[in-house]
């Protein structure tokens, strides 16, 4: 599975950049936080989870909050949720949750939502094998017809 980014901006500006989509039950949807000090440690304070879980969007439940140096991380799970409808209650709601409120808020200059899609190779190494014995059936049969063609 890969992440794809589907919306970006500020938090009052964040736009889709794939158009409206619903997310059917299960796609996760992962909201990082691009900070401007290294900060990502406050994602990871107690409580955290419990802010964000208390303000997420309708049709989606937080799974993990979690920060690194300057990025924190929101992994939410879709229940399932229209894309629009989900950019439309972050950029509304939480810039004024960001866990430390106004100082922390202030911090964010940048945020990207993405969700989880299976990868072109995933998709492909699963079809690999049935590709394959399809080939050698295609085969097998193409030259048991040259056989019966030249006894008959």
């Amino acid at each position: 599975m890969a992440w794809e980014t589907v919306a970006q901006g500020s938090l009052t500006d964040l736009q889709s950049l794939v158009g409206d989509m619903e997310l059917p039950k299960g796609t996760r949807v992962k909201v990082e936080f691009d900070l401007s000090l290294p900060v990502g440690w406050a994602f990871d304070l107690p409580g955290a989870e419990l802010a964000f879980r208390g303000m997420a969007p309708e049709g989606m439940g937080v799974v993990d909050v979690w920060g690194e140096g300057k990025k924190g991380y929101v992994e939410m799970e879709a229940a399932p949720a229209w894309l629009v409808a989900v950019l439309a209650f972050i950029s509304a709601n939480w810039l004024s949750i960001i866990i430390a409120g106004a100082v922390l808020s202030t911090l964010v200059y940048m945020a990207r939502v993405s969700i989880q899609t299976p990868t072109p190779t995933g998709v492909f190494g699963a079809l690999a094998p049935l590709a394959l014995v399809g080939l050698v059936a295609f085969l097998a049969l193409g030259r048991f017809g040259q056989r019966k063609g030249r006894e008959g």
